[in-house]
Order: C-alpha cells, then sequence, then structure tokens
C-alpha cells in the first residue's frame, strides 16, 4: 500500500492517507520468478499450487518469453523446476 504517511498527533504510530494498492512488476502477467539460466537465456517460472491455473496474462508472458528465446514454464513443484532445467 501507498499513500501519505503521517505521524499521529496523539501516539507515536505512522497513519497512511489516502492510500491505495501499490502495483509492482515487469507487467501484466510477468512471472513470479524470473532471471537467467546457467546459458545466459531469459528465465521466467509462474508458481503455482497443485491446482492453481496461470490466467490468460501469465500464459502470454510465458509465451512471448520462449518466443523470444527464453525459458519460461509453469511449476507446481522443485522437480517441475529440475526437470525443466535439467
Amino acid at each position: 500500500w501507498v499513500g501519505n504517511a503521517t505521524k499521529s498527533p496523539f501516539t507515536d504510530s505512522i497513519v497512511l492517507q489516502a492510500y491505495r494498492p501499490l502495483h509492482a512488476g515487469l507487467c501484466e502477467g510477468s512471472s513470479d520468478l524470473i532471471g537467467w539460466t546457467k546459458g545466459g537465456r531469459f528465465l521466467a517460472i509462474e508458481v503455482k499450487t497443485a491446482k492453481g491455473r496461470a490466467s490468460e496474462s501469465q500464459l502470454r508472458f510465458l509465451g512471448a518469453v520462449q518466443n523470444a528465446g527464453g525459458v519460461a514454464f509453469v511449476a507446481r513443484s522443485v522437480e517441475d523446476v529440475r526437470k525443466e532445467l535439467g
């Protein structure tokens, strides 16, 4: 959250006024984990639970990374990552 932080006149607390959610990241749909492989290729890993589903924007991001020559995939476990990265 971001907003106007002011000191409360009654306590030592900080009060956040006119607050709003902070949206951060590369872009809409960007993966949870971003990095580079040992070979220097861009790496994007979307982390999901066993039943979790990637959103359309997440799938588009993964596809864009793959189309640009990077490594991108959905991982539901450490085993998935090991399998994809060899």
